[in-house]
């Protein structure tokens, strides 16, 4: 398959997907998104950031700005808004692009995308849901991306991007700066650092203009505990420490047991998580043994996003079933890369069956043991083991052939 027709498929396939978008999404969701439209028609965009109740970051608020000015009038806005879908699953093609890097950079035929897109668990979020998880997702794998084609001005500025879209993209910094400590350039990086600056005042520029700066400062610092409970129907590690049928989302997360909260216990086990991923990413850089031109190194990198995203969802508490979004498309690429499939397929089916558990857009029987929230966790903890034999088998390798050097 050739370029052209790659992306004609493609285009067709979203117009396809936009005909057929669904009016049923997440009506809590579809209400925050219908009032701040709202807000943004009424009291303009610049000013948005001084109501209490918004809590995303300005990417998506653009969007909603975007999204006023085609239907520029409130009714239109209130009884449409369902199609802000768009923007998402805009976004879910726009992970193609990295997918096309990647399959560009090892000859991997093209068609192989397709497994991708026409994954019902990759699209739930955009196209079922109505959440925004694609835009900072496919932001950041664009980023990591280019940074691995050596290329750190364009990977910063998607990067830029993808934090201004949600604060989780910050998670995937350590993995991006041990990339760019691994080809480090100084002009390059004066000109990356620069590019970044710019980019991140434009995008805050109009908010300064409008005074309300403060308001997306504070956006940013009240992120961490907006739900300060054990769970936010991620079926993670927390349905087990808690008896079977407890409703997490009703526990408070500064609960304490041994004079430690529970937000702290997760909270180190994560960073012991990410941790063990981390390390030996910056162990391997520091005996120059990650080449970029190799398909190990990009493995070794995806593989790594695979664990620091899992990691987060995992072992956190205040987690929503949809953090652990990213999993799909780094599972994904690693596949393209290792021929193996196994993480992908867990993690579609985890996340799926964690998403639908809570939206029931499929009205199904959710008292069956498919929609276990302990066995759902238990996929998760098997993407989280397997994840960890494949890095560090393919860290020993690389440590093996740098000891035959």
């Amino acid at each position: 398959m050739n370029k052209r027709v790659f992306i004609a498929i493609n285009l067709l396939l979203f117009i396809f997907l936009l005909l057929i978008l669904p009016h049923k999404a997440h009506d809590s969701d579809m209400g925050f998104w219908r009032n701040w439209a709202s807000l943004i028609y009424e009291q303009g965009f610049t000013k948005i950031y001084l109501q209490d109740n918004v809590n995303y970051h300005p990417l998506f608020l653009y969007m909603l700005k975007l999204y006023d000015v085609f239907y520029h009038n409130n009714d239109a806005i209130w009884v449409n808004i369902g199609h802000v879908k768009f923007f998402s699953l805009l976004f879910d093609f726009m992970g193609l692009y990295a997918v096309k890097l990647v399959m560009d950079k090892f000859q991997i035929a093209l068609h192989h995308s397709f497994y991708l897109i026409l994954n019902i668990a990759y699209l739930y979020n955009s196209f079922m849901w109505g959440q925004v998880d694609s835009i900072y997702t496919n932001l950041t794998v664009i980023a990591i991306c280019l940074m691995l084609l050596e290329k750190p001005v364009a990977s910063i500025l998607f990067f830029v991007l993808a934090i201004n879209a949600k604060m989780q993209a910050i998670f995937f910094v350590p993995i991006l700066g041990i990339l760019w400590l691994n080809q480090f350039e100084l002009k390059k990086a004066i000109v990356a650092i620069i590019a970044g600056i710019v980019l991140q005042f434009l995008i805050i520029a109009p908010f300064v203009y409008g005074h309300s700066l403060g308001g997306l400062i504070n956006v940013v610092k009240g992120a961490e505990d907006f739900y300060p409970v054990i769970s936010m129907n991620a079926h993670n590690m927390w349905c087990w420490i808690y008896p079977h049928g407890a409703n997490l989302t009703g526990i408070s997360d500064k609960e304490i047991y041994l004079g430690v909260s529970m937000k702290q216990y997760g909270k180190v086990l994560f960073l012991i998580s990410c941790f063990a991923c981390l390390w030996p990413m910056l162990l391997l850089y520091l005996k120059k043994a990650l080449p970029m031109n190799e398909s190990s190194t990009w493995q070794i990198v995806f593989l790594a996003s695979i664990l620091v995203t899992v990691s987060f969802f995992y072992f956190n508490t205040q987690m929503h079933e949809r953090y652990s979004h990213p999993m799909i498309i780094c599972s994904f690429i690693y596949g393209l890369l290792s021929r193996h499939f196994a993480l992908y397929i867990l993690s579609s089916i985890a996340y799926l069956l964690n998403l639908e558990k809570v939206l029931h857009f499929f009205n199904l029987q959710y008292q069956t043991l498919i929609f276990e929230p302990r066995l759902i966790s238990f996929l998760y903890f098997i993407i989280l083991s397997i994840a960890f034999y494949r890095f560090f088998k393919l860290y020993q390798l690389q440590m093996a052939l740098i000891k035959a050097n």
